[in-house]
């Protein structure tokens, strides 16, 4: 039995120092990026000045070389993998190489080596991690966009003080407090088998010492004070763990020198001496209190043969069985509908990752006379329209009419909501419609109620408007048909006609009846992902609005202001989206296009802090279900050991199961019911129910295995006396 103890210390020191350096690597990877920064702000909507996104930039880069200070901003790329575009790295403690140069141009370092990345210039120093961090030259900002938050690597209130005052005229200054713990990063899997590795060294342990009883009783009537007892009995499990920490100190020490680790040893050398003293006290309080009930419990002055009181630790643990009860099904019941609206979200958000390399295109400044001067209009739309034709993988849905303004009732209002009079202009333009394209269609497939790619049935007739209705809307054909076909004659030639009118140029002589609707249906329950955190339902979906598909024979003012926030492009370069747009750029002579945004980006926030919170949730449900199942074995143990030759007795002379295990299996199936009942009782939730024949069914699943086991085992021994 002591080399499976010796097997059960192990198993807790490994698995124990396992964790541990996971929230060592996870503390310093919120430290990197939060807690040695000083947060800044600006609300552009406050600026003084007229300026673009180049100016700023380079203004940034030098407050940061004359006050040799870092600033920074943060792209995040997928849950785990961060691009960072700093202005001057070669001023940030924090960040030391390893090996190779700090980035110039499009390269950039990491903190690992990456195989066949030629723009990798250097590795700084990190500790092992999952996490994958590219640290660029900040004019690279481009290609990911230009943001309002930034992360100055100084808490210095003079840098912060001189930085208001730099920035104030590019618009509002104010400070951020990110209070991101580190805890949010904590594998959950890993902890469930830490604990789970400390409860089977506690049943081991206990265990063991009940077989040890009576050497421990005799000790004590030979005079030995309870704390010699202790130092006797726990000295042999001293001198492993003494081994077994030696080793893993050697362990670290040679893994550091691999993996080139030694810069963070100094750091968590204090971290796993701490860890490891409190195992070793853990360990020490879990036997001392074994042996110090073992006295408790048995009258050692008048026998050292006596057994334990099975009984009363019977009831002590039907009757904590049933309080832990409780509290399982009232945490599950309050949090149930909190638990599934968590993991909804999550389920939803999961959409996000498949977004990891979706860029937005951002106009970025535009000139203060365009708005005012069509010539200047038409040449910007001219200018987009041709980009839009010439960059690769790019595609359109424009989603403005579900951009969600308030929730009523659990349910987002949208904003074509607050504009429509009666039923009717739901299904016009004005209404329940997006905007979507060709290249859309390939990125997120639509059917059609004949089964055909929708592809396929597009009509590329400059006179057609292709638009896609849910097929329950056949009935109002002629109606959706004929408010498309006006929003269609209006942006294809009265706005043209606008334009050419200013300029000069030869009017459109077309009139209505010469364009055509192409109504293409689709099946019902269709899905349009926005690509939007803003827009949509909770998955951030339009389900089964009319689609309109862009067409080159509308005005290009139509595609200039969708280029602005809806017009989307694949790339998988991991950080130079804007650079492999550049090309297009130049080409169509487009210079207002200053930087790309990360789709993923931008619902990485809300998707880490959903993590957070169901992590809690999780952690919570499962310490309590943890104990309840320690408290259900220590039932069953304690009943089997007080009445184990009368069961015994009962299993060889052919009585049948039930008759044996009635009385512990309605003790145990009654005080569930009881807890069950109390809860449905206040929480008025039927979800108790479920949880409750769940319950019933492992338990006496597990008391179906532990009575063969004990069957098995005590057979002999009960027919031969012992």
């Amino acid at each position: 039995m002591k080399k499976i103890i010796y097997l059960f210390l192990t198993i807790v020191i490994i698995t124990s120092n396992l964790f541990s350096y996971s929230l060592f690597s996870n503390y310093k990877v919120v430290d990197f990026l939060y807690k040695r920064n000083q947060i800044v702000m600006i609300d552009y909507s406050y600026a003084k000045i007229n300026f673009n996104e180049n100016e700023f930039t380079e203004h940034l880069v030098e407050f940061s070389k004359k006050n040799k200070v870092n600033i920074s901003q943060y792209n995040f790329v997928s849950d785990n993998s961060l691009n960072i575009y700093s202005t001057n790295v070669l001023k940030d403690s924090y960040i030391n190489l390893k090996s190779g140069e700090f980035p110039i141009g499009k390269h950039f370092i990491a903190n690992h080596l990456e195989e066949d990345e030629i723009n990798q210039s250097g590795i700084f120093y990190f500790p092992l991690s999952n996490w994958e961090f590219h640290i660029y030259d900040f004019k690279q900002i481009k290609n990911v966009g230009f943001k309002n938050e930034f992360y100055l690597s100084s808490l210095d209130k003079e840098i912060l003080h001189s930085f208001t005052k730099e920035f104030s005229p590019f618009g509002k200054v104010l400070t951020k407090q990110e209070n991101i713990s580190s805890l949010v990063l904590t594998n959950i899997s890993l902890l469930i088998i830490v604990i789970f590795s400390f409860v089977i060294y506690i049943i081991g342990m206990f265990y063991f010492l009940i077989q040890k009883r009576k050497t421990l009783l005799l000790y004590y009537l030979w005079g030995y004070s309870k704390a010699k007892i202790v130092c006797s009995f726990f000295s042999p499990f001293l001198r492993f763990l003494f081994i077994i920490f030696t080793l893993f100190s050697m362990g670290i020490i040679i893994i550091s020198l691999i993996f080139k680790q030694v810069y963070f040893l100094k750091d968590f050398f204090p971290l796993f001496i701490l860890v490891n003293i409190s195992i070793l006290m853990i360990l020490l309080f879990v036997t001392l209190l074994g042996i110090l009930l073992i006295f408790k419990f048995n009258k050692y002055h008048h026998s050292v043969k006596g057994a334990l009181p099975f009984r009363k630790i019977q009831w002590m643990s039907i009757i904590l069985k049933t309080l832990v009860s409780i509290v399982l099904f009232s945490m599950i019941s309050f949090s149930f509908m909190k638990y599934n609206n968590l993991t909804n979200k999550l389920n939803s958000l999961s959409y996000w990752d498949d977004t990891e390399n979706v860029f937005r295109i951002q106009v970025g400044v535009l000139n203060n006379n365009i708005s005012d001067d069509l010539k200047l209009d038409r040449d910007l739309n001219d200018r987009l329209s041709l980009f839009y034709e010439k960059i690769n993988q790019a595609f359109l849905i424009e989603a403005e009419k579900f951009s969600v303004i308030d929730y009523k009732d659990g349910k987002p209002i949208y904003s074509y909501m607050s504009g429509i009079k009666n039923t009717n202009d739901i299904y016009t333009p004005h209404g329940r419609r997006i905007i979507i394209d060709e290249n859309y269609l390939k990125v997120n497939s639509i059917q059609s109620s004949k089964g055909v790619p929708i592809i396929k049935q597009l009509n590329k007739d400059k006179n057609i408007l292709n638009v896609l209705v849910p097929e329950h809307l056949k009935v109002i054909e002629e109606h959706i048909a004929n408010s498309y076909r006006e929003w269609f004659y209006f942006q294809s030639v009265e706005i043209v006609n606008m334009y050419n009118k200013e300029l000069d140029q030869p009017l459109i002589e077309k009139t209505i009846d010469d364009l055509k609707i192409n109504i293409i249906y689709t099946k019902k329950g269709q899905e349009y992902f926005t690509y939007s955190n803003y827009r949509g339902n909770q998955k951030n979906r339009v389900i089964d609005p009319i689609a309109m598909l862009y067409t080159d024979s509308l005005d290009t003012s139509t595609i200039g202001a969708y280029a602005t926030h809806s017009l989307f492009f694949l790339d998988n370069s991991n950080g130079n989206a804007y650079e492999n747009i550049s090309s297009s750029l130049k080409e169509a002579n487009v210079k207002e296009i200053n930087n790309v945004v990360s789709v993923y980006d931008e619902a990485s926030d809300e998707i880490i802090e959903l993590k957070w919170e169901l992590f809690q949730q999780l952690i919570g449900l499962t310490i309590v279900i943890i104990f309840s199942f320690i408290l259900f074995i220590a039932y069953i143990w304690s009943y089997y050991n007080a009445y184990l030759y009368q069961l015994t007795l009962k299993y060889l002379f052919g009585y049948s199961y039930w008759k044996r295990n009635k009385t512990i299996i309605l003790i145990a199936s009654l005080s569930n019911i009881f807890a069950a009942a109390l809860v449905f009782y206040f929480f008025k939730s039927t979800n108790v129910t479920l949880l409750l024949l769940g319950i019933l069914f492992l338990e006496l699943q597990f008391l179906n295995i532990f009575v063969k086991f004990s069957n098995e085992k005590n057979t002999n021994k009960v027919v031969k006396g012992d």
